[in-house]
Formats: C-alpha cells, structure tokens, sequence
C-alpha cells in the first residue's frame, strides 16, 4: 500500500493537463503571431487575444535589452479557435519580430479569459500568469529559466488567480493583485519574494457583491480602481472606488490617506470615487495610468442601462479632488482603449468609431489627445472595410514604435485574427507577421 501511495500522491500533488509543477520545459515555436476569436453569447465577440482589460500588463518594455516582450491568447492556425498563452518579442533595434512561443496550451479552452499577463522580474526573468477561469480552472504561473529568454520557462508554485495584475515594485518585490470567485468576483492580493517565490497568503481587498479591478504600481505604490456588481450581477456593474498601498499590499488607505479596514464590506465606504448607481449608469473598466507624482487617471465607458451611446470618460486626481473630463463616444460596452499620461498630457486610443458591423465588439481606431479636461481627436488610425479592432492595450514603460497592441478580426463571424501595433515615431499602424518562415521578420504596415 505505502509503496503505491508513493506511485500515486505525486501524480495528485504535480499532475495536470497543464504540465507539471516545476518542471522545465522548452517552449515550443510557432511560425506567426495568430490570435485568439472568441464570443461570450451575445455580449461581445471577435479578436480578443489581448482581452481582457482586467489582465494586466500584457507588454513590458525592458531597457536592458530594448526590447518589448508581450504576451497575449493565441492560436496554432487561422481556422483554430484553442487557446494556446503566448509570448513574443518585438526587438526595437531592428524593428522585427521573433517567432512567438508558447507558454502553455489549454486543450478544449478557448475562452480569453484564460488569456495569460506578464511581468518582469528584478533579475530580467519572465513571469507569466495563465488566468484561470471561475473555480473550474486554476490560475498558474510560469517563470523563464533565463532572464529576458523566452525559450524555457518552468512552472513555479503560487496563490490562484483569476484576471492577472502582477506588478513588481522598485525593491523587486511582487505585488500581485487578482480576483477569486469565493463570493462573487471578489478582489485579492498576494506578495512574493523577488523571485516570485514564498507568497504571503492572499489577502482579501473588497467582497460586498462582486467587483472588476484594474491595477497599476509606480515606485513602491501600487493603486487599485475597482466596481461593484450589485447582487453579483455582472451585466449591472457601477460605481468606482479607488484605493492604495505603499507597503506591498498589505495596508490600503484611500487617496485622502485615511486606512481602510479591510476587506471592504459595504458599497458606501471611503473608497467610493463616483457613485454612479444613483445616476443609473453602468461603468465599464478600461485602463488606468499614474502620473510622475503617483497619481492616477482612470478611463471608464459609462453606459446607460439600455440602449444608447456609451461615453468615453477619464477621471484624474489632482492631489485634492477628481477631475472628470469626457473622451468621446462608441456604440459598445466592451469597446476598449488604452490610456496614457505625458506630463499635464493625456492620451487615449480606441475603438471609438463602429466599423463595419454596427452595436458589435470593437471597430476602427481614433487617437485623442486631453489637456486640462479638454479632449481634441488628434487623427483617425484605421479604416477597415471588414474586421473590427479590438482592445487596445499599452505597454509597461512603453517606448514610441510599440506604443499599444491589439487584435482584429471581423466581429459577428469566426474568422482569422491578426494582431496590430502602433508606432508613434512613423505615426503608422503595422501588422505583426501570420507566417513567419524564419526566426524573425520585419513588422508589416497595415493592409486591411
């Protein structure tokens, strides 16, 4: 009997149709950057290997070797809709692309929100976070064997997750922050050494009906802004609350300073940003940015419970108050750009024009360009007669030539997905490669 619990408890403990924990493994090369399709019934469909606006960063610049490594879902075949985590680097001395790798496969997934995030580590080795999805699937982490190489990762022990945000601070600590369903969606962190080993166990944040969080850190602070799904409705989120830690997460103050007892329990808390329930409005998480100071700036759509234009709005904080200054409008909830700060600048780039099938998931690209509150549409980025463009997301320390990345694909039918950059420098949108016959290859302008 002993020598058969031996045999098997291994097998318990490390086995699992994703792979073994801690086991090496080189990951295997794909000849071109092919996205994932997906559709949730009839909420939104289309490109969404870069979904969803809750898994975050999915690119990272690393000065070292002035490279962007970026992960996002992908396929092995246009006419394939499994959802294989990808990673793939986009070298910015040479404007090319290296074949993209696979971190890890998901047989019979191909729901985005498996969809994976990455960091960079202290040392300049990779993490990558597979989401998992609900309680079905675990959320796993994967870490390169050598730093800023692709080529091997091996699978490392951690708290689950849902809906990724790992961030590492500037004394290399990681600070996670991610979702567990124990009530709802409800909001969690959990902290690592520099290697992203010996996790403290998960603190619980916010649980008072279900929540979406997005995420980001500067220096040693990390700021969360977040919703409320009332009776954890989802399809009824509302409200925004904010609130910060300058201590790897485990104190969380509001940005008037005061200490939050945690976790939060009640939708009238000090956190509260907005309450936008009482003006029967939904609000729909899109990205958030820190200016040099720390402070943040959050871009939410504001929609009506029924039908109606969904407005594109930006809330900045001053030091005193919150600034609310509106962007623009589109026809989706889901439509979802990114946002930047430069100084008392600010940028947005989206899906803000409908494309070619209207009231769907995505469409053609407007940059925007906001100062002191007032937005002016500085240039429309694409005009596609086919697909629909689909979130688009900003780089960790982004550098101009790969300013934001995204996926299109036509919306209302399965079809292949491409993924897209911007290049701020030749204010150009390229293509990255679907077939690449060689180790690398140069970056396509865009051809809808």
């Amino acid at each position: 009997m002993m020598r058969l619990l031996l045999i098997i408890l291994p097998i318990i403990l490390l086995g699992s149709p994703w792979g073994q924990l801690g086991a090496s493994e080189v990951a295997p090369v794909h000849d071109g950057y092919r996205g994932l399709w997906y559709q949730l019934r009839n909420k939104y469909s289309g490109a969404m290997a870069t979904y969803t606006a809750k898994h975050r960063p999915l690119a990272v610049y690393a000065e070292a070797v002035d490279r962007t490594f970026f992960v996002y879902g992908g396929t092995t075949a246009v006419d394939e809709r499994e959802l294989v985590a990808m990673i793939g680097v986009y070298d910015h001395a040479t404007r090319s692309f290296a074949q993209p790798r696979e971190v890890m496969r998901k047989p019979g997934v191909d729901d985005g929100h498996d969809n994976p995030s990455l960091a960079i580590l202290a040392d300049g080795r990779l993490l990558v976070a597979v989401s998992g999805r609900n309680t079905r699937r675990k959320g796993v982490y994967f870490r390169s064997l050598r730093p800023y190489d692709p080529t091997a990762f091996e699978r490392v022990p951690g708290p689950s997750f849902t809906y990724p945000q790992p961030w590492v601070l500037d004394d290399g600590r990681l600070v996670h922050c991610f979702t567990r369903y124990t009530g709802g969606r409800e909001i969690y962190v959990a902290t690592a050494n520099a290697a992203a080993e010996d996790w403290t166990d998960p603190l619980k944040l916010v649980g008072f009906g279900g929540h979406y969080q997005v995420s980001a850190a500067r220096g040693d602070l990390v700021v969360t802004a977040f919703n409320w799904h009332p009776k954890g409705n989802v399809d009824a989120r509302t409200n925004l609350y904010v609130m910060a830690s300058s201590d790897a997460g485990r104190r969380w103050m509001s940005l008037d300073g005061g200490a939050l007892e945690l976790p939060l329990k009640h939708p009238d808390n000090p956190a509260l940003v907005r309450d936008f329930a009482a003006e029967g409005l939904r609000i729909y998480l899109k990205d958030i940015a820190l200016d040099d100071r720390g402070r943040p700036a959050i871009l939410v759509v504001a929609a009506p419970a029924g039908a109606g234009p969904r407005r594109w709005l930006v809330a900045r904080f001053n030091g005193r108050a919150w600034d609310w200054s509106q962007v623009t409008t589109s026809d989706h909830s889901y439509d979802t750009g990114c946002l930047w700060l430069d100084g008392d600048t600010a940028w947005v780039v989206g899906p803000s024009l409908p494309g070619p099938q209207p009231n769907r998931t995505g469409g053609d690209l407007e940059m925007f360009r906001g100062q002191r509150g007032r937005w002016t549409r500085v240039e429309r980025l694409t005009t596609d007669p086919t697909a629909h463009h689909s979130y688009v997301r900003r780089p960790l320390h982004a550098r101009p030539d790969f300013a934001a990345f995204w996926g299109s694909a036509v919306s209302d039918t399965f079809s292949p997905v491409r993924l897209h950059a911007l290049d701020l420098d030749r204010s150009e949108v390229v293509t990255l490669p679907m077939v690449m016959p060689t180790e690398t290859a140069a970056r396509d302008p865009f051809k809808p």
